[in-house]
């Protein structure tokens, strides 16, 4: 993003389809700090692929800059949805015959701002959920 005075800043989205199964207790979540390590520099990961829908904002991480300098920053997490409902009514398919459990539909949407203060430029990033009504 570009201020109306010509300075920049980014934020890195790293993407991936996704991987694994359906992890019936932890959803994936005990992915995010792997995938964190696995990609310092981005700000934001999405993956999908498990039909699990959730966002954890919550990953801190110690960072280190060229000087030497140490600072925290986090990492936002999106597993994204689906808009297919694999389980139904229950009776039949492949989700219902691997005893996976029922997931919540839809998706996400992310707003970006921008915002300078003291002498810096942020990018401030807000994660919308995109619900869709199937109870």
């Amino acid at each position: 993003m570009k201020s109306p005075g010509g300075t920049s800043t980014v934020c890195n989205i790293h993407y991936h389809h996704g991987f694994g199964g359906s992890a019936k207790r932890s959803k994936g979540m005990l992915d995010v700090q792997i995938e964190a390590m696995k990609y310092p520099d981005a700000h934001i990961l999405v993956r999908g692929h498990t039909h699990q829908k959730w966002f954890d904002p919550s990953t801190a991480r110690m960072r280190v800059t060229r000087n030497g300098k140490i600072y925290k920053d986090k990492i936002k997490y999106i597993q994204s949805g689906s808009y297919v409902d694999g389980i139904g009514t229950g009776k039949a398919g492949w989700p219902v015959e691997k005893n996976f459990n029922p997931t919540d539909i839809g998706g996400w949407f992310v707003d970006f701002k921008y915002k300078k203060s003291n002498d810096s430029q942020l990018i401030i990033t807000q994660v919308i959920e995109t619900p869709v009504e199937t109870f």
